[in-house]
């Protein structure tokens, strides 16, 4: 080959390589992300379109969105990127997300998630199997096993477990469906249902779907009711509609049931109906005070009707009505004190055995006290006030 051969080919090639790469900055010139790192980077042309790809410790911008990957795809028609392998999106500094790939589709300014997902927001943290975050809407809508994490101030945790979850970050509001299991760690409340809607600023949730409240130990007690509501700056809770509550001392039944957390205080309202081993009772309302979860007193108020047993295992045939009852307890769970005032209409009634008679007492007054031993057997019965009635005594002569 001649020398000026050689020296025309050369030039050619070079010429070549600065066009190709003067394309390949034109190119880039008008891509609409802003690449900061890539180990390599190929172009590749498919269907009269460049493809760029972005191979190991990818990082890139598009708009605000950062993104971060082992490797990434950029089209242009539509303008898309495909990442994969230890991929990290931060939406401006407002929501931060983990997978093991993800799709941006930036038109409609869509981040699609999948495998491994975790996205963190303030104090949320949230994992599922697959998620889409719409931007403008600023909504995360998780899929598969989904687990949302809120830290307290006190560093207590409350977690919601269910098949799918919506995060509305801007309103700081949740939504979650299908088998949803919920625990508060500061009260050690468990619950579940079928739909969950959580308000993280007010501090207010609520619970539908056959919803069911629980704490589990010694002192247990379960609430079920058609609406579950959580109060969480007043420390209250509110079940209403067929609310059912269950306890080691006693099972109720009301319209509605309020319940202070820090006051240790329950508010059954809407003729309310309780059953235990001792006593049944109704009223207009019951007040059921606790110290440790463990029951220490209780008021029925207004048209208060109980049927109670003399004696464990016996039938509860007295009977009691009167304005007000007041209950206090053993610490065993025991009534050891009940006081009833206004109004107050009795029947009594012993059985006899070796060391009692038989005999039944009908008696009305303003008060009556009956005092209950740690054996759960009546010891004393008191009228007071304005009392009349009258006693009947088994005749032993016949």
């Amino acid at each position: 080959m001649s020398p000026l051969k050689g020296f025309l080919m050369k030039k050619m090639l070079i010429c070549s390589f600065l066009v190709m790469m003067g394309l390949l900055f034109a190119q880039q010139q008008k891509t609409p992300y802003n690449l900061i790192h890539s180990d390599s980077l190929r172009v590749v042309k498919e269907a009269g379109e460049f493809v760029t790809n972005l191979i190991g410790n990818v990082h890139f911008f598009y708009g605000d969105t950062e993104f971060k990957a082992d490797f990434a795809r950029m089209r242009q028609q539509p303008k898309t990127a495909f990442l994969q392998g230890n991929v990290y999106v931060n939406d401006n500094d407002t929501l931060q997300v983990y997978a093991d790939e993800a799709e941006y589709r930036r038109e409609v300014q869509q981040l699609i998630f999948s495998g491994n997902v975790e996205a963190y927001n303030d104090t949320l943290t949230l994992f599922a199997n697959h998620a889409t975050y719409w931007q403008q809407a600023s909504r995360l809508h998780a899929v598969g096993d989904v687990l949302m994490k809120q830290v307290h101030s006190d560093s207590t945790q409350t977690t919601i477990e269910c098949a799918t979850m919506n995060y509305f970050r801007r309103d700081k509001r949740i939504t979650g469906e299908g088998d949803v299991r919920f625990y508060n760690e500061e009260d050690h409340l468990h619950a579940q249902c079928g739909y969950v809607e959580y308000d993280i600023e007010a501090g207010y949730g609520y619970m539908i779907k056959k919803p069911v409240l629980y704490t589990v130990g010694k002192d247990s007690i379960y609430i079920e009711a058609g609406k579950l509501e959580f109060f969480e700056q007043q420390r209250k809770l509110l079940a209403s509609f067929n609310v059912l509550t269950r306890s080691t001392d006693y099972n109720t039944r009301s319209d509605f049931l309020i319940y202070m957390l820090d006051e240790e205080k329950a508010l059954f309202i809407g003729q309310p109906e309780f059953y235990s081993e001792f006593a049944d009772g109704i009223a207009s309302e019951f007040h059921i005070y606790f110290k440790e979860r463990k029951i220490i007193r209780a008021e029925l108020i207004d048209s208060c009707y109980i049927e109670f047993t003399a004696e464990e295992g016996k039938p509860k045939d007295n009977r009691v009505s009167s304005d007000l009852i007041e209950f206090d307890f053993f610490d065993s769970g025991y009534i050891r004190l009940a006081t009833a005032t206004g109004n107050v209409d009795s029947y009594m009634q012993q059985d006899e055995s070796k060391k009692k008679d038989f005999f039944v007492n009908k008696a009305s007054g303003k008060e009556m006290i009956i005092t209950v031993n740690e054996d759960n057997k009546i010891d004393m019965v008191v009228m007071k006030n304005k009392v009349s009635g009258n006693y009947k005594f088994k005749d032993k002569n016949n």
